[in-house]
Order: structure tokens, then C-alpha cells, then sequence
């Protein structure tokens, strides 16, 4: 299952980690289209994120702490989306936080580590989910 991706003038298609991730998927494509604004992470590393995006989670599926460039990843209890673009570990200042890695961006990851420093120098940009 695939799900369309907008943030900045990028767009990219994922792959929904259904098996991994079952019951956040299910809320994500309940919840579509999203729309929202990404803004750079404050103490986690090269990710851009988009809030406040409530998907009535109760539990973290498919833990990570350290993602990989391209993941797509939900912090319930910020209620935000992530996307990595560069080296990155979820952290607070009380140190590591895990969170659920739903799915994963296909494309040039190259042009989304562009797009993550622009918006970290130049503030938010438009970010949208939608059905493939």
C-alpha cells in the first residue's frame, strides 16, 4: 500500500509498513489527506516534522529511536509526523524517545536532504498526505 507525499515542492510516493506497523497505518489512512506545514526538529538531527496531527494512538508499533533517510515516522505523544532526511536519533532532553516508523519515502532522497537544511535556514514549508 502506497501513499502520496508533499512537503515543499518535493513530491514522493511511500510504502505504508503494513505488517510492521498495522494499526498506525489503519489511523494514517483514516485519517487522509493530511495537510500541514513541516518545520526543521529542535534536538533530534536532520528531520522535519509536521503538527500537531492527532491519530487517537494509544501504543508506539514498530519502535525506532535512530531512523534511516526517507522514513516516515509518528511520535504520539507530540502528535507529529517525521520525515528523516540525514543522520538522526528521536530525542527530548531526557535523552532517547522512541517512536513508530510507518513507512518509508521512495525517490531522490537526495532533493529531501536539500529541502530538510532549506527548511531549518528558511522556516516551514507545505507538507500533505494523501491516497496514492
Amino acid at each position: 500500500m502506497r501513499i502520496n507525499v508533499v512537503v515543499g515542492d518535493l513530491q514522493f510516493e511511500a510504502a505504508l509498513l503494513v505488517d510492521a506497523a498495522p494499526t498506525t497505518c489503519e489511523a494514517l489512512l483514516a485519517a487522509l489527506p493530511i495537510e500541514s506545514r513541516v518545520i526543521h526538529a529542535m534536538w533530534s538531527g536532520h528531520l522535519i516534522i509536521a503538527t500537531p496531527i492527532d491519530l487517537g494512538l494509544t501504543r508506539v508499533e514498530n519502535e525506532v529511536t535512530i531512523p534511516v533517510p526517507g522514513d516516515l515516522l509518528y511520535h504520539q505523544r507530540h502528535q507529529e509526523i517525521a520525515i528523516a532526511y540525514g543522520e538522526a536519533q528521536f530525542q527530548e532532553p531526557i535523552g532517547p524517545v522512541y517512536v513508530a516508523r510507518f513507512a518509508h519515502l521512495e525517490g531522490d532522497l537526495d532533493a529531501l536532504a536539500r529541502l530538510g537544511s532549506r527548511v531549518q535556514l528558511e522556516g516551514a514549508k507545505p507538507f500533505r498526505l494523501s491516497r496514492a
